[in-house]
C-alpha cells in the first residue's frame, strides 16, 4: 500500500514538472516597455518600419503555433520578404545569440536587424556575414557587443531617435510610417495598440471590412495584379460575397475575370445587372463606383458610408471557405494558377483564426486584435 502510495506520488510530482515545463517552454514573449524602447531606437530613422521583439526564441515558439499572426507584418512591409530568404541563416543566428530583444526594420524591399550579443558570438556572425556577403557592423553595447546585418548597406545606419514613453510589459514594440505600435501577446491572442485605441467593430455575425487600399490589404493572401488599389467595402457569409467599389468602376481585367466564360442576362431588380460566368451567378449594380456580389441580398446589405480608415470583423473559417470558393474559379482562368495557390494556402492558414478585428482611424489611432 505504502508503495503505491509513493509511485502516485511520484506521477503526480512527475506530471506537475512537465505541466509548469510545458507551460515555461510554450509562454509568450515578454519584456519590460523600456527594453523594448532602447532596442527599438537602434532602427534608422529613414526607414519604412522597425519591430523590437522580446524574447526572440519565444517568438519563434510563439510563431510556430500561430503563423497566421505575420498578416500585419505583410501588410506593414509588403516586399522586404525579398530579402528574407538571404538573411534568413543569419537571422537564426542573430536570434539565437541575442543577449536581449532582436530589432528588426525594413525600407522597401530591403531588410536589417540588429541585437546585442556576446564578443564570441559576435565574431562568428562577422564571418557568417563574410561567407554570405552580407554587410555587418558592430558596436559597443552595455553586457557585449552590438551586431547590426542588412541586405543592403544603407540600412546598417544607426538610429538616433528618442526612446518613447511607457511602461508595463510588451512582447513588441513597432514603429510603422509614423506609429508607434505596442504589441501585447498571450497564448491565444495578438494585439496591438497605436495612440488611444478606439473601440473594435462589434461582432454581430456578419462579416464586413472597409478598407482605403483594397490590395494592401489583400498583399497577405495574394500577390493577384488584378486586386484594385481603391477603397472597398467586403461582406461575406458562408454562402456567398459582395463588393463595393465606391469611388472606382471595375476596371477590365476585374471585369473579365468575373464574367469569363458567361454572358451577361436579364436583371432583377432594375438597374443590376446580372451575369453568369465563371463564379456562377453575380449580381453587379453599376453607376458611381462599383458593387459585386454573388446574391442580390447581399448586395443590398453593403453599407455606402465613406471610407475614412481601416476597420473590419472577420471569422478567420468564413474568410478561408470565400478564399477557397474564388480560388476554384481561378483555376479555370488563363493565368490564375498562381493566385489559386496562393488564396488555397491562406485558407489553410486563417482556418486557425477565431476572429480578426481591426479598427485604424486618422489621428494616429488604432487597434488590430487576433483570436485563436
Amino acid at each position: 500500500m505504502r508503495r503505491l502510495l509513493v509511485i502516485a506520488v511520484l506521477a503526480g510530482l512527475v506530471a506537475a514538472a512537465v505541466g509548469l515545463a510545458w507551460r515555461w517552454w510554450t509562454a509568450p514573449p515578454r519584456a519590460p516597455y523600456a527594453v523594448l524602447a532602447a532596442a527599438l531606437a537602434i532602427a534608422p530613422e529613414h526607414a519604412d518600419g522597425a519591430l523590437a521583439l522580446a524574447q526572440p526564441g519565444r517568438w519563434v515558439r510563439w510563431l510556430a503555433s500561430h503563423p497566421q499572426a505575420l498578416a500585419p507584418l505583410r501588410i506593414a512591409a509588403p516586399s522586404a520578404d525579398r530579402s528574407l530568404a538571404r538573411l534568413r541563416g543569419v537571422l537564426v543566428a542573430l536570434a539565437r545569440e541575442a543577449r536581449g530583444p532582436v530589432t528588426v526594420w525594413w525600407s522597401g524591399g530591403e531588410l536589417a536587424a540588429g541585437a546585442t550579443v556576446g564578443g564570441g558570438a559576435a565574431r562568428a556572425l562577422q564571418r557568417l556575414a563574410a561567407i554570405e556577403g552580407l554587410p555587418l557592423s558592430t558596436g559597443a553595447a552595455p553586457g557585449g557587443a552590438l551586431v547590426t546585418i542588412a541586405s543592403a548597406s544603407p540600412l546598417l545606419t544607426r538610429g538616433s531617435a528618442p526612446q518613447p514613453d511607457g511602461s508595463g510589459t510588451l512582447g513588441a514594440l513597432g514603429r510603422v510610417r509614423g506609429r508607434l505600435w505596442r504589441v501585447g501577446v498571450t497564448r491565444s491572442s495578438l494585439e496591438l495598440i497605436s495612440g488611444v485605441p478606439p473601440a473594435l467593430p462589434r461582432t454581430d455575425g456578419t462579416d464586413l471590412l472597409a478598407t482605403t487600399d483594397l490590395a494592401a490589404l489583400a498583399a497577405p493572401l495574394t500577390s493577384a495584379g488584378w486586386i484594385p488599389h481603391a477603397p472597398a467595402i467586403v461582406l461575406f457569409d458562408p454562402d456567398g460575397w459582395a463588393v463595393s467599389l465606391p469611388a472606382t468602376e471595375l476596371p477590365r481585367e476585374v471585369e473579365r475575370v468575373l464574367s469569363f466564360g458567361g454572358t451577361a442576362v436579364a436583371a432583377t431588380p432594375p438597374g443590376v445587372a446580372r451575369w453568369r460566368g465563371l463564379l456562377g451567378e453575380l449580381w453587379v449594380r453599376p453607376g458611381k463606383g462599383t458593387a459585386v456580389a454573388s446574391r442580390p441580398d447581399l448586395l443590398a446589405k453593403l453599407p455606402v458610408p465613406a471610407i475614412a480608415g481601416e476597420s473590419g470583423s472577420v471569422g478567420g473559417p468564413d474568410l478561408a471557405r470565400a478564399c477557397r470558393r474564388i480560388a476554384a474559379a481561378c483555376e479555370h482562368v488563363p493565368g490564375g494558377g498562381g493566385v489559386a495557390a496562393d488564396l488555397r494556402r491562406a485558407a489553410a492558414a486563417l482556418v486557425g483564426v477565431r476572429l480578426a478585428r481591426w479598427r485604424l482611424v486618422a489621428d494616429g489611432g488604432g487597434r488590430i486584435a487576433l483570436e485563436w
